[in-house]
Protein backbone atom coordinates (compact mmCIF):
# COMPACT_ATOMS: atom_id res chain seq x y z
CA UNK A 1 0.00 0.00 0.00
CA UNK A 2 1.44 3.35 -1.02
CA UNK A 3 1.08 6.54 0.96
CA UNK A 4 -1.75 8.02 -1.11
CA UNK A 5 -3.84 4.88 -0.88
CA UNK A 6 -3.16 4.59 2.84
CA UNK A 7 -4.16 8.19 3.49
CA UNK A 8 -7.32 7.87 1.43
CA UNK A 9 -8.42 4.74 3.29
CA UNK A 10 -7.54 5.90 6.79
CA UNK A 11 -7.96 9.67 6.49
CA UNK A 12 -9.68 9.82 9.90
CA UNK A 13 -6.31 8.95 11.47
CA UNK A 14 -4.67 12.16 10.22
CA UNK A 15 -5.40 14.96 12.71
CA UNK A 16 -3.55 18.27 13.02
CA UNK A 17 -0.30 16.89 11.68
CA UNK A 18 -0.43 13.75 13.87
CA UNK A 19 -1.28 10.20 12.86
CA UNK A 20 -3.03 7.98 15.41
CA UNK A 21 -3.98 4.46 14.38
CA UNK A 22 -6.39 2.79 16.79
CA UNK A 23 -7.88 -0.68 16.71
CA UNK A 24 -11.22 -1.71 18.22
CA UNK A 25 -12.35 1.66 19.49
CA UNK A 26 -13.16 3.50 16.26
CA UNK A 27 -16.14 3.12 13.91
CA UNK A 28 -13.83 2.17 11.06
CA UNK A 29 -12.07 -1.17 11.44
CA UNK A 30 -8.54 0.11 11.85
CA UNK A 31 -7.55 -3.22 13.38
CA UNK A 32 -7.50 -4.46 9.79
CA UNK A 33 -4.29 -2.49 9.24
CA UNK A 34 -1.55 -5.07 8.70
CA UNK A 35 1.02 -2.97 6.85
CA UNK A 36 2.24 0.61 6.71
CA UNK A 37 3.71 2.46 3.71
CA UNK A 38 7.47 2.77 3.96
CA UNK A 39 7.32 6.47 3.10
CA UNK A 40 5.02 7.31 6.02
CA UNK A 41 6.53 10.46 7.52
CA UNK A 42 4.76 12.37 10.27
CA UNK A 43 6.18 15.86 10.12
CA UNK A 44 6.31 18.55 12.76
CA UNK A 45 5.66 22.10 11.64
CA UNK A 46 6.94 25.25 13.28
CA UNK A 47 4.88 28.43 13.34
CA UNK A 48 5.44 31.84 14.90
CA UNK A 49 3.02 33.01 17.57
CA UNK A 50 1.68 36.52 18.08
CA UNK A 51 4.55 37.37 20.42
CA UNK A 52 7.15 36.00 18.04
CA UNK A 53 7.72 32.76 19.94
CA UNK A 54 8.04 29.62 17.86
CA UNK A 55 5.48 26.85 18.40
CA UNK A 56 5.38 23.33 17.02
CA UNK A 57 2.46 21.29 15.76
CA UNK A 58 2.17 17.68 14.66
CA UNK A 59 4.86 15.06 14.24
CA UNK A 60 3.33 12.42 16.50
CA UNK A 61 2.75 8.82 15.35
CA UNK A 62 0.71 6.58 17.62
CA UNK A 63 -0.15 2.94 16.89
CA UNK A 64 -2.51 1.22 19.31
CA UNK A 65 -4.32 -2.13 19.42
CA UNK A 66 -3.39 -3.40 15.95
CA UNK A 67 -2.99 -7.14 16.61
CA UNK A 68 -2.00 -8.15 13.06
CA UNK A 69 0.59 -5.45 12.46
CA UNK A 70 3.76 -7.55 12.39
CA UNK A 71 6.19 -5.04 10.93
CA UNK A 72 6.84 -1.34 10.71
CA UNK A 73 8.91 -0.95 7.54
CA UNK A 74 12.22 0.87 7.36
CA UNK A 75 11.57 4.42 6.23
CA UNK A 76 8.66 5.18 8.58
CA UNK A 77 9.47 8.38 10.48
CA UNK A 78 7.98 10.64 13.13
CA UNK A 79 9.51 14.04 13.87
CA UNK A 80 8.12 14.58 17.38
CA UNK A 81 7.12 11.32 19.09
CA UNK A 82 6.34 7.67 18.45
CA UNK A 83 4.22 5.33 20.58
CA UNK A 84 3.18 1.75 19.92
CA UNK A 85 0.97 -0.09 22.42
CA UNK A 86 -0.79 -3.47 22.37
CA UNK A 87 0.49 -4.53 18.96
CA UNK A 88 1.08 -8.16 19.83
CA UNK A 89 2.55 -9.30 16.51
CA UNK A 90 5.28 -6.64 16.38
CA UNK A 91 8.81 -7.91 17.14
CA UNK A 92 11.07 -4.88 16.58
CA UNK A 93 11.25 -1.34 15.18
CA UNK A 94 13.02 0.19 12.17
CA UNK A 95 15.99 2.46 12.73
CA UNK A 96 14.22 5.21 10.81
CA UNK A 97 11.92 5.76 13.82
CA UNK A 98 13.92 8.53 15.43
CA UNK A 99 11.73 11.31 16.86
CA UNK A 100 13.04 14.23 18.85
CA UNK A 101 10.88 13.94 21.96
CA UNK A 102 10.03 10.36 22.88
CA UNK A 103 9.67 6.72 21.90
CA UNK A 104 7.27 4.48 23.81
CA UNK A 105 6.84 0.73 23.30
CA UNK A 106 4.38 -0.89 25.72
CA UNK A 107 2.39 -4.10 26.06
CA UNK A 108 3.61 -5.68 22.83
CA UNK A 109 3.76 -9.37 23.69
CA UNK A 110 5.99 -10.50 20.78
CA UNK A 111 8.44 -7.59 20.87
CA UNK A 112 11.94 -9.10 21.21
CA UNK A 113 14.61 -6.60 20.21
CA UNK A 114 15.13 -2.86 20.37
CA UNK A 115 17.56 -1.91 17.61
CA UNK A 116 20.86 -0.11 18.07
CA UNK A 117 21.13 3.41 16.80
CA UNK A 118 21.89 6.98 17.75
CA UNK A 119 18.52 8.23 18.95
CA UNK A 120 17.55 11.87 19.31
CA UNK A 121 14.67 11.19 21.69
CA UNK A 122 14.80 12.79 25.12
CA UNK A 123 12.96 9.74 26.47
CA UNK A 124 12.70 6.08 25.45
CA UNK A 125 10.32 3.88 27.42
CA UNK A 126 10.16 0.09 27.01
CA UNK A 127 7.49 -1.33 29.30
CA UNK A 128 5.59 -4.57 29.76
CA UNK A 129 7.39 -6.46 27.00
CA UNK A 130 7.52 -10.10 28.15
CA UNK A 131 9.74 -11.34 25.28
CA UNK A 132 12.20 -8.45 25.09
CA UNK A 133 15.57 -10.18 25.45
CA UNK A 134 17.94 -7.75 23.77
CA UNK A 135 18.79 -4.07 23.78
CA UNK A 136 21.15 -4.00 20.84
CA UNK A 137 24.78 -3.17 21.57
CA UNK A 138 25.63 0.35 20.46
CA UNK A 139 22.35 2.04 21.36
CA UNK A 140 22.70 5.71 22.28
CA UNK A 141 20.08 8.18 23.38
CA UNK A 142 20.34 11.84 24.30
CA UNK A 143 18.06 11.55 27.32
CA UNK A 144 16.46 8.90 29.53
CA UNK A 145 16.05 5.17 28.85
CA UNK A 146 13.42 3.35 30.91
CA UNK A 147 13.10 -0.45 30.88
CA UNK A 148 10.27 -1.74 33.06
CA UNK A 149 8.65 -5.15 33.49
CA UNK A 150 10.71 -6.91 30.82
CA UNK A 151 11.31 -10.29 32.50
CA UNK A 152 13.26 -11.92 29.62
CA UNK A 153 16.03 -9.31 29.60
CA UNK A 154 19.08 -10.94 31.20
CA UNK A 155 21.89 -8.44 30.61
CA UNK A 156 22.86 -5.06 29.20
CA UNK A 157 26.15 -3.93 27.68
CA UNK A 158 27.50 -1.20 25.43
CA UNK A 159 24.55 1.18 25.58
CA UNK A 160 24.48 4.85 26.45
CA UNK A 161 21.72 6.97 27.97
CA UNK A 162 23.04 10.49 28.39
CA UNK A 163 20.83 11.41 31.37
CA UNK A 164 19.37 8.38 33.18
CA UNK A 165 19.10 4.63 32.67
CA UNK A 166 16.23 3.21 34.73
CA UNK A 167 15.62 -0.54 34.99
CA UNK A 168 12.68 -1.67 37.08
CA UNK A 169 10.89 -4.94 37.77
CA UNK A 170 13.07 -6.98 35.40
CA UNK A 171 13.22 -10.29 37.24
CA UNK A 172 15.48 -11.95 34.65
CA UNK A 173 18.20 -9.29 34.78
CA UNK A 174 21.47 -10.78 36.07
CA UNK A 175 24.23 -8.48 34.86
CA UNK A 176 24.98 -4.88 33.98
CA UNK A 177 27.91 -5.35 31.60
CA UNK A 178 30.75 -3.16 30.43
CA UNK A 179 30.32 0.09 28.53
CA UNK A 180 26.90 0.90 29.98
CA UNK A 181 27.27 4.67 30.16
CA UNK A 182 24.84 7.04 31.79
CA UNK A 183 24.51 9.91 34.23
CA UNK A 184 22.40 8.11 36.83
CA UNK A 185 21.95 4.31 36.80
CA UNK A 186 18.83 3.17 38.65
CA UNK A 187 17.99 -0.51 39.15
CA UNK A 188 14.96 -1.32 41.30
CA UNK A 189 12.82 -4.39 41.99
CA UNK A 190 15.17 -6.60 39.98
CA UNK A 191 16.18 -9.05 42.71
CA UNK A 192 18.28 -11.43 40.57
CA UNK A 193 20.93 -8.89 39.59
CA UNK A 194 24.31 -10.51 40.32
CA UNK A 195 26.99 -8.18 38.97
CA UNK A 196 27.95 -4.62 38.15
CA UNK A 197 30.92 -3.71 35.93
CA UNK A 198 34.30 -3.21 37.60
CA UNK A 199 34.66 0.21 35.98
CA UNK A 200 31.24 1.52 37.00
CA UNK A 201 32.98 4.51 38.56
CA UNK A 202 34.08 5.49 35.04
CA UNK A 203 30.86 4.73 33.14
CA UNK A 204 28.30 6.24 35.56
CA UNK A 205 28.95 9.93 36.12
CA UNK A 206 26.32 11.33 38.52
CA UNK A 207 24.86 8.62 40.75
CA UNK A 208 24.10 4.94 41.33
CA UNK A 209 20.87 3.61 42.81
CA UNK A 210 20.43 -0.16 43.17
CA UNK A 211 17.57 -1.16 45.47
CA UNK A 212 16.56 -4.64 46.55
CA UNK A 213 19.13 -6.58 44.50
CA UNK A 214 19.24 -9.43 46.98
CA UNK A 215 21.77 -11.54 45.01
CA UNK A 216 24.29 -8.77 44.34
CA UNK A 217 27.43 -9.59 46.39
CA UNK A 218 29.71 -6.65 45.60
CA UNK A 219 29.91 -2.98 44.75
CA UNK A 220 33.16 -2.92 42.74
CA UNK A 221 34.00 0.80 42.63
CA UNK A 222 32.74 4.29 43.49
CA UNK A 223 33.03 7.62 41.71
CA UNK A 224 33.75 10.37 44.27
CA UNK A 225 31.78 12.85 42.14
CA UNK A 226 28.53 10.92 42.52
CA UNK A 227 25.82 12.87 44.30
CA UNK A 228 23.93 9.69 45.22
CA UNK A 229 25.02 6.17 46.09
CA UNK A 230 22.03 4.12 47.21
CA UNK A 231 22.37 0.36 47.70
CA UNK A 232 19.49 0.01 50.13
CA UNK A 233 17.88 -3.39 50.51
CA UNK A 234 20.76 -5.29 48.86
CA UNK A 235 20.66 -7.99 51.49
CA UNK A 236 23.34 -10.12 49.82
CA UNK A 237 25.92 -7.32 49.62
CA UNK A 238 29.10 -8.30 51.44
CA UNK A 239 31.87 -6.30 49.71
CA UNK A 240 32.14 -2.55 49.21
CA UNK A 241 35.19 -0.40 48.43
CA UNK A 242 37.48 0.49 51.33
CA UNK A 243 36.76 4.18 50.77
CA UNK A 244 33.48 5.84 49.89
CA UNK A 245 34.19 9.56 49.91
CA UNK A 246 31.56 11.56 48.02
CA UNK A 247 32.75 15.09 47.44
CA UNK A 248 29.49 16.84 46.59
CA UNK A 249 28.11 19.10 49.29
CA UNK A 250 24.72 17.37 49.17
CA UNK A 251 25.86 13.80 48.45
CA UNK A 252 23.90 10.95 49.99
CA UNK A 253 25.20 7.47 50.85
CA UNK A 254 22.54 4.86 51.62
CA UNK A 255 23.48 1.33 52.67
CA UNK A 256 20.36 0.74 54.74
CA UNK A 257 19.05 -2.80 54.93
CA UNK A 258 22.32 -4.36 53.71
CA UNK A 259 21.98 -7.02 56.36
CA UNK A 260 24.90 -9.23 55.19
CA UNK A 261 27.44 -6.40 55.15
CA UNK A 262 29.89 -6.99 58.03
CA UNK A 263 32.47 -4.28 57.34
CA UNK A 264 31.87 -0.69 56.41
CA UNK A 265 34.41 1.29 54.36
CA UNK A 266 37.43 2.55 56.31
CA UNK A 267 36.48 6.02 55.10
CA UNK A 268 32.85 7.15 54.72
CA UNK A 269 32.26 10.76 53.70
CA UNK A 270 28.94 12.16 52.49
CA UNK A 271 26.49 14.88 53.46
CA UNK A 272 24.02 12.18 54.58
CA UNK A 273 24.85 8.58 55.49
CA UNK A 274 22.14 5.99 56.12
CA UNK A 275 23.20 2.57 57.43
CA UNK A 276 19.91 1.73 59.14
CA UNK A 277 19.31 -1.98 59.63
CA UNK A 278 22.82 -3.19 58.83
CA UNK A 279 22.47 -5.88 61.44
CA UNK A 280 25.77 -7.74 60.77
CA UNK A 281 28.11 -4.79 61.33
CA UNK A 282 29.93 -4.93 64.68
CA UNK A 283 32.31 -1.97 64.42
CA UNK A 284 32.70 1.27 62.53
CA UNK A 285 36.34 2.24 62.42
CA UNK A 286 38.30 4.79 60.46
CA UNK A 287 36.87 8.10 59.28
CA UNK A 288 33.22 9.10 59.24
CA UNK A 289 32.29 12.62 58.14
CA UNK A 290 28.68 13.56 57.64
CA UNK A 291 25.97 16.04 58.53
CA UNK A 292 23.54 13.20 59.23
CA UNK A 293 24.32 9.61 60.24
CA UNK A 294 21.31 7.31 60.44
CA UNK A 295 22.40 4.08 62.12
CA UNK A 296 19.20 2.91 63.79
CA UNK A 297 18.65 -0.82 64.09
CA UNK A 298 22.31 -1.84 63.72
CA UNK A 299 21.71 -4.45 66.40
CA UNK A 300 25.26 -5.91 66.41
CA UNK A 301 27.10 -2.58 66.51
CA UNK A 302 29.40 -2.27 69.52
CA UNK A 303 31.89 0.41 68.56
CA UNK A 304 32.08 3.80 66.85
CA UNK A 305 35.29 5.64 65.90
CA UNK A 306 36.83 8.13 68.30
CA UNK A 307 36.78 11.84 67.41
CA UNK A 308 33.70 11.43 65.19
CA UNK A 309 31.95 14.71 64.34
CA UNK A 310 28.36 14.74 63.07
CA UNK A 311 27.10 18.18 62.11
CA UNK A 312 23.35 17.69 62.60
CA UNK A 313 21.93 14.29 63.57
CA UNK A 314 23.33 11.03 64.92
CA UNK A 315 20.60 8.38 65.22
CA UNK A 316 21.68 5.24 67.10
CA UNK A 317 18.21 4.08 68.14
CA UNK A 318 17.78 0.33 68.66
CA UNK A 319 21.53 -0.32 68.49
CA UNK A 320 21.04 -2.54 71.52
CA UNK A 321 24.59 -3.95 71.55
CA UNK A 322 26.14 -0.49 71.80
CA UNK A 323 27.07 0.17 75.43
CA UNK A 324 29.32 3.22 75.21
CA UNK A 325 29.90 6.27 73.09
CA UNK A 326 33.29 6.97 71.49
CA UNK A 327 35.83 9.41 72.87
CA UNK A 328 35.49 13.05 71.84
CA UNK A 329 32.18 12.59 70.02
CA UNK A 330 30.66 15.81 68.67
CA UNK A 331 27.03 16.10 67.58
CA UNK A 332 25.80 19.48 66.47
CA UNK A 333 22.06 18.80 66.54
CA UNK A 334 20.27 15.62 67.60
CA UNK A 335 21.72 12.60 69.39
CA UNK A 336 19.22 9.71 69.57
CA UNK A 337 20.10 6.84 71.89
CA UNK A 338 16.70 5.23 72.51
CA UNK A 339 16.87 1.46 72.64
CA UNK A 340 20.67 1.33 73.00
CA UNK A 341 22.74 -0.23 75.78
CA UNK A 342 24.44 3.11 76.54
CA UNK A 343 24.18 3.86 80.25
CA UNK A 344 26.56 6.77 80.59
CA UNK A 345 27.11 10.00 78.68
CA UNK A 346 30.83 10.83 78.80
CA UNK A 347 32.19 14.14 80.03
CA UNK A 348 33.94 14.71 76.70
CA UNK A 349 30.68 14.52 74.71
CA UNK A 350 30.43 17.76 72.75
CA UNK A 351 27.03 19.11 71.69
CA UNK A 352 26.09 22.13 69.62
CA UNK A 353 23.93 25.02 70.73
CA UNK A 354 20.23 24.07 70.95
CA UNK A 355 21.08 20.39 70.50
CA UNK A 356 18.86 17.72 72.00
CA UNK A 357 19.63 14.29 73.38
CA UNK A 358 17.05 11.51 73.44
CA UNK A 359 17.87 8.88 76.09
CA UNK A 360 14.34 7.66 76.74
CA UNK A 361 14.29 3.89 77.37
CA UNK A 362 17.86 4.15 78.76
CA UNK A 363 16.78 3.65 82.37
CA UNK A 364 19.53 4.23 84.91
CA UNK A 365 21.74 6.18 82.52
CA UNK A 366 24.41 8.39 84.12
CA UNK A 367 24.45 11.98 82.88
CA UNK A 368 27.11 14.62 83.68
CA UNK A 369 25.96 17.46 85.90
CA UNK A 370 27.22 20.05 83.44
CA UNK A 371 24.95 18.60 80.77
CA UNK A 372 21.96 18.75 83.13
CA UNK A 373 22.77 22.36 83.96
CA UNK A 374 23.37 23.41 80.37
CA UNK A 375 20.81 25.83 79.06
CA UNK A 376 21.67 25.07 75.45
CA UNK A 377 20.84 21.35 75.41
CA UNK A 378 17.42 19.75 75.63
CA UNK A 379 17.38 16.36 77.35
CA UNK A 380 14.65 13.78 76.77
CA UNK A 381 15.15 11.65 79.89
CA UNK A 382 14.07 8.17 80.97
CA UNK A 383 12.06 7.46 84.11
CA UNK A 384 15.23 6.98 86.14
CA UNK A 385 18.73 8.34 85.71
CA UNK A 386 21.81 9.28 87.76
CA UNK A 387 23.64 12.57 87.74
CA UNK A 388 27.44 12.44 87.60
CA UNK A 389 28.91 15.25 89.73
CA UNK A 390 30.75 17.94 87.85
CA UNK A 391 34.46 17.40 87.61
CA UNK A 392 36.63 19.59 89.77
CA UNK A 393 38.80 22.01 87.85
CA UNK A 394 42.43 21.94 88.87
CA UNK A 395 43.75 25.43 89.62
CA UNK A 396 47.47 26.11 89.46
CA UNK A 397 49.20 26.64 92.78
CA UNK A 398 49.91 30.31 93.58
Amino acid sequence: MDMNEFKAKWKSCFVNGDIHLHGYSYPVKQEEITALPSNLHVTRKMTSGVNGANTYEGGSLGIFNLPDLAEIPEGVRADDSFDVHYCHSLTTLPLSINPARQIGVRHCNSFEKFPAGNYRAAYIGLEDLPKLNSISSGLKTNGDLLIRRCPSLASLSNIEAWNRLVISECEGLKAIGHEVKTGVLIVTASPNLESLPDDIDQTVSVGLIVNGATKLPALPSVNPDWTTLDMSGCTGLINVPDQIALRSGNARLNLSGCSSLENFPHKMIASEIDITGCTAVREITGTVKSKILEAGGCSSLTRLPDDMAITWTLNLSQCNSLTELPNNLHVGGSLILRGTGVRELPHDLSLGDNAWVDVRDCDGIRIPQELIDSGNVRLMLPGSYEVIPAREVDHPAP
